[in-house]
C-alpha cells in the first residue's frame, strides 16, 4: 500500500512546543499561576509570543493538581528554554507562596497493638527523651 499524502517531520521544523508539567496543591489560586505564566514566558526572551504561551490543566493527583506549562521556542533554545523556564516558574511560586507539596502517605496499622518499630525506638532512645 503507498501513502499518497504528504508527511511533515516535525523535527525538521525550526519551532518546536516545550510543555513543563508541575505539581500544585489543590487550594492554588488558578489565576495567580496563570499570571505567573504570563510573567515568566515576558522575563523570558527565548520564548515566542506567537503563538501565544498556555497552562493546561491535564489531570488530578492523590493529594495534588497537574499544571502544564507549553511553551513556543527556537529548537536551537530549547535546552535553556527548559532549565530556564523551570528554574523561574519555581522561583516564582516561592515567592507567591504556591503550594508545590508532595503527596501525602498515611499509615495504618490493623492491630490494636502498638507497632513494633515505635516501641522498639522508644525503648531504644528512652535515654535521649528525658533531656
Amino acid at each position: 500500500m503507498l501513502i499518497k499524502n504528504e508527511i511533515t517531520n516535525p523535527a525538521c521544523l525550526p519551532i518546536c512546543r516545550l510543555d513543563l508539567t508541575i505539581g500544585v496543591g489543590y487550594d492554588s489560586d488558578r489565576g495567580q499561576i496563570r499570571s505567573i505564566r504570563i510573567e515568566v514566558t515576558h522575563n523570558l526572551s527565548i520564548c515566542l509570543e506567537e503563538p501565544a504561551p498556555m497552562v493546561v490543566l491535564p489531570g488530578f493527583g492523590p493529594s495534588r493538581g497537574n499544571v502544564q506549562f507549553s511553551v513556543r521556542i527556537r529548537r536551537e533554545n530549547y535546552s535553556g528554554a527548559m532549565n530556564g523556564l523551570a528554574d523561574l516558574i519555581l522561583k516564582r511560586f516561592c515567592e507567591e507562596g504556591i503550594d508545590r507539596s508532595d503527596p501525602d502517605e498515611i499509615l495504618r496499622f490493623a492491630s490494636s497493638e502498638p507497632p513494633v518499630l515505635k516501641a522498639s525506638l522508644a525503648a531504644a532512645s528512652g535515654s535521649d527523651l528525658d533531656r
